[in-house]
């Protein structure tokens, strides 16, 4: 039996499209969010019933948790990379065209991503959209600026990741004031690493300090 024939009878691995993919976790804050900021419901019997609603509709829409992560990465069963000028259809590829022509220096291209994770955490209460939307969207800009993609990664997390915790409808906050009976907006002149690592952040986008430069085309390498 030859590769061709071979390649034909193995089933391929299914790749749902982002808005599918992104389905589970936004239900998921919903029940959350309407659950106890509605229905008082214990934080941690939302969590479990969370979890047996993502993995019901993973069930009903036939897609494993592998296949969602290649819907949110935006990636080809195969396993390698679209271009990601393509990725997730026309509408987000003129978001990135456009995105590129306005955002042309460094400090620019920090405050963009800055201000992208936070609007995605405040929108979606999600740790993970805040991360995933912003690395999505904005990765085509850093790597056409020659900056390596250690800069996206950690200004993401360092801005829409640390906020989570201090909105009250985020998943994180709801399960704080359940757990501990204490409201994001009661802590949140106490949490200052979680705003101040922004202003940091800021800093270094205007000054070019810690802006690392794309050394490999392969950024999975060590060194990279």
């Amino acid at each position: 039996m030859d590769e061709k024939s071979r390649s034909q009878e193995s089933p391929q691995p299914r790749k749902p499209s982002l808005t599918v993919a992104l389905v589970p976790l936004v239900l998921m804050g919903l029940l959350l969010g309407v659950g106890y900021g509605v229905y008082k419901i214990k934080p941690q019997i939302l969590l479990v019933a969370a979890a047996f609603l993502t993995g019901g509709l993973g069930l009903v829409l036939r897609f494993s948790w592998k296949d969602m992560e290649r819907g949110y990465r935006g990636q080809h069963p195969q396993g390698h990379a679209r271009h990601p000028d393509h990725a997730h259809g026309r509408y987000p590829a003129r978001l990135l065209e456009r995105a590129m022509r306005s955002v042309t220096k460094v400090w620019t291209i920090v405050l963009t991503t800055i201000v992208t994770a936070i609007t995605s955490a405040l929108v979606t209460g999600s740790s993970y959209l805040s991360m995933i939307i912003p690395g999505e969207l904005l990765s085509a800009i850093y790597k056409k600026k020659g900056l390596a993609a250690k800069n996206l990664s950690r200004i993401i997390e360092e801005s829409g990741g640390v906020i989570v915790p201090l909105i009250p409808w985020s998943m994180a906050g709801v399960y704080i004031t359940g757990t501990i009976g204490v409201s994001p907006l009661a802590y949140l002149p106490w949490a200052v690493m979680n705003y101040v690592s922004v202003i940091i952040l800021m800093i270094y986008g205007l000054t070019g300090i810690t802006m690392a430069p794309k050394v490999r085309e392969d950024e999975t390498q060590i060194g990279s």
